[in-house]
């Protein structure tokens, strides 16, 4: 096992500082949503964001901008367990505050979660099954995002780590805290430490929203050339 991340700054400098979350948005372009689903250990995360194009040295560049990066936690909320049905009603409220035009799960509770959304309307929600290698290709993606700083990441409050000041969210922190393991020469397994307290909930859901936003735009991309 060893740190994903072996350079914070790799993540650091997708950090765009006066950059917060967002409660809601107005915006009428497609937003993709990313979802850990946890209904007992585990919380359920979400990550929200949508393409942005900036001009960098005179280039029209497209940026991946972080609109909400969430986590609901059972046991922080005083219960036992979530029940799908109740997480399901939480999900589709996001389809209230930005307009979501895919988002993604894992077929584990996706095949009760999703079916439930789909009745109510909601048939921009799918899931997959995310086995190891789906899971490998999801973090080399996100990993090729943070080198190049194709991310926008809202900052978090500024505090002291480790003698230094940083605005890390808690997504970022999140990250920076992620343990790999090489399954075989061209896959690895990305995930939390093999330590009580430890989560990567924010960061699949994360990966999931920018899997999901890379995969519509080479889609997008190759219908243009037809």
């Amino acid at each position: 096992m060893f740190g994903w991340i072996d350079d914070p700054q790799i993540v650091r400098q997708n950090i765009i500082a006066n950059l917060k979350y967002k409660e809601r948005s107005s915006m009428r372009v497609p937003h993709f949503m990313g979802i850990d689903v946890g209904l007992k250990n585990d919380g359920t995360a979400v990550t929200v964001g949508h393409w942005v194009e900036e001009i960098v040295n005179g280039l029209k560049v497209d940026r991946l901008e972080v609109d909400q990066s969430i986590v609901r936690n059972a046991e922080a909320e005083g219960r036992d367990y979530f029940v799908p049905d109740e997480i399901a009603d939480w999900l589709a409220t996001f389809t209230d505050k930005f307009y979501i035009y895919r988002a993604l799960m894992d077929q584990y509770y996706g095949m009760t979660i999703v079916p439930y959304l789909h009745k109510k309307g909601f048939r921009q929600f799918e899931f997959r099954q995310f086995n190891d290698q789906l899971n490998s290709s999801v973090y080399q993606v996100l990993m090729t995002d943070f080198i190049s700083s194709a991310i926008r990441l809202p900052a978090g409050e500024l505090r002291q780590v480790e003698g230094s000041k940083v605005n890390d969210s808690d997504l970022v922190t999140e990250l920076l805290t992620l343990q790999a393991e090489q399954k075989s020469k061209y896959m690895i397994k990305v995930g939390a430490p093999d330590r009580k307290g430890e989560h990567d909930d924010l960061s699949d859901s994360l990966a999931r929203m920018v899997f999901l936003a890379r995969s519509e735009e080479h889609t997008s991309e190759l219908q243009s050339q037809k």
